[in-house]
């Protein structure tokens, strides 16, 4: 089994952050782009949720 990761990441030279799954799953376009942190964290919560992959949160911000 791969170990994976959600990685939480501001977007460079703009507001709103990346979610990316690390290594990425063929044929499913999990990644995102939000224009803020709760909404992207709430994405991240939910692939933690249903698929049990850790959060990796380089926002600089609390969750």
């Amino acid at each position: 089994m791969i170990a994976r990761s959600i990685e939480i990441t501001p977007l460079p030279g703009c507001d709103g952050y990346n979610v990316i799954v690390q290594p990425p799953v063929p044929d499913e376009p999990l990644d995102a782009e939000f224009p803020g942190y709760r909404r992207a964290r709430a994405w991240a919560d939910g692939l933690r949720q249903t698929r049990g992959w850790r959060i990796v949160d380089r926002s600089g911000l609390e969750p």
